[in-house]
Parts: C-alpha cells; sequence; structure tokens
C-alpha cells in the first residue's frame, strides 16, 4: 500500500495491462479500503470511517489460467497466487517474491512514464489462506485436533461444538524491538465450492509498516511476515497435524 496516486484513471489502468501481455484477462472490483496498522494505544478509539462520492475500481490482471493475477489500484498493488481446481503445486514464497518485484518494477516504470511521482510504502501486507481437509472433508467440529489454541469441554457437559471460528492478534517487532505491525490470525469453518466438502479455512496476515521508507524496505516487512507466519502456523498447529502434513517442526 502506498499514498494515493489520485489522478490514476481507468484510462491509465488500460494502459499498464498492455504492460503484462502474460495476464490477458481482466476483471474490475471495489477498492479495498487501505488498512494502517498502529501501535497499540488504549486511548485510540475506532469507528467506521463514511466516504461520499463516485465509486472507485480495483482492477484486476488475470494469468491465462487463472492461478496468478495483479490487482491495481490508486493506493495499492498486490500479487496473488491461487490454486487451481486442478490442483497446481504452490511455488513457494521466494518464487512468488521475485515474480512480485518484477511486476511492480513494471508498474514503477510506468508510473515514470507516464509523469507519475513514484510510489511511497506506507503498509505491506501478506496473506497465507490454508485449507485443512482431509479425505471426504474435514469435520466443523474437529477444531482441536487441528489448532492448539482450541480445547473441548473439560467436565463432558457441553457436546462437541457444532463449529469454531476465532481471531486472534500478535504484535510484530522489528529487530530494534519496536512495533512494526501484527500477524492476524483467523479460522473459520467453510465448504469447497466443488463438492460441497467440510473443511477449516485458517487464514494468516501480517501486515506493518515498511522497515524503512523504499521499496526495499516494504519487501523487507513482507520477509519478516513471513517468517511469523511460517513460525506462527507451526507453532498454533498441532504435532498430530504435523505428522499427518509430513511436516518438519
Amino acid at each position: 500500500m502506498f499514498e494515493g496516486l489520485e489522478r490514476l484513471s481507468s484510462a491509465h489502468v488500460g494502459r499498464l495491462w498492455q504492460k503484462y501481455p502474460e495476464f490477458p484477462r481482466t476483471e474490475d472490483h471495489p477498492e479495498i479500503d487501505l488498512a494502517v496498522e498502529l501501535p497499540p494505544d488504549p486511548s485510540s478509539h475506532e469507528f467506521p470511517r463514511v466516504e461520499f462520492g463516485k465509486p472507485r475500481l480495483r482492477t484486476w490482471f488475470l494469468s491465462k489460467d487463472g492461478t496468478r493475477l495483479i490487482q491495481v489500484q490508486r493506493n495499492r498493488f498486490a500479487y496473488n497466487w491461487r490454486r487451481a481446481e486442478s490442483g497446481n503445486t504452490y511455488p513457494h514464497y521466494h518464487v512468488l517474491r521475485e515474480q512480485f518485484v518484477e511486476a511492480l518494477a513494471v508498474f514503477r516504470d510506468f508510473l515514470r512514464t507516464s509523469d507519475f511521482p513514484d510510489i511511497k510504502p506506507v503498509q505491506s501486507e501478506l496473506t497465507y489462506v490454508n485449507h485443512i481437509k482431509d479425505e471426504g472433508g474435514w469435520p466443523h467440529s474437529r477444531v482441536a485436533d487441528v489448532v492448539n489454541v482450541w480445547r473441548e469441554s473439560a467436565t463432558g457437559f457441553l457436546p462437541a461444538p457444532e463449529d469454531v471460528r476465532f481471531a486472534v492478534r500478535y504484535v510484530m517487532p522489528d529487530s530494534k524491538g519496536a512495533f512494526a505491525g501484527r500477524l492476524a490470525v483467523t479460522l473459520a469453518p467453510a465448504y469447497l465450492v466443488n463438492n460441497h466438502e467440510e473443511i477449516l479455512a485458517l487464514t494468516m496476515v501480517a501486515r506493518g509498516r515498511p522497515l524503512d521508507s523504499s521499496v526495499d524496505g516494504a519487501f523487507a516487512f513482507l520477509d519478516l511476515g513471513h517468517e511469523w507466519i511460517v513460525r506462527g502456523f507451526t507453532e498454533l498447529t498441532t504435532a498430530a497435524m504435523h505428522e499427518r502434513w509430513g511436516r518438519n517442526r
């Protein structure tokens, strides 16, 4: 996320799309609000924000198979990978990071040649969505088998829950111990679209300020966020699931 480019119009985005021939498809979606992580402050209060005016768009550029996409709006540039129905293999963080760096460089060059200022990063965000399932699905009631932060009733009075959902946040410090951002973890019951099997969706979002004011500083936070997500996922999930997944702690 970066300081808004208020002159960026749909005409500019259309010209930008021509710079990404490997993304031949487009979709338009509503703009995402800019989310900024601030240090803990007991005196602060968050209120809903209402803005009036014409709606702003966020444009997707999609690869032919739909597994990769670029998202562009006036204050956000995102690079995503998602699994196709054919079950393609996740290419790992370092591969997607390199592709993200290259895609962002094309965007910044387009801004330069179109008489825009360079972007000034204000936040970085890394998101992992983990679909936890087994052959035949994964019952929504079996949360304690998956994560360490949920325990069944100790007395046995309550039956197995129909489903469970939770949200937890952790403050992320930088290398000097100062506030850098947060890791937000949510778990919710879900269903697969193709066969309606029950799954658990464990989403982990690391978001915070660039570790310095440059684009490199923004990517440095993504690297920190990746470490927190990987280590946090390992710590939050059970040893039984690690054995099932063939995962080494």
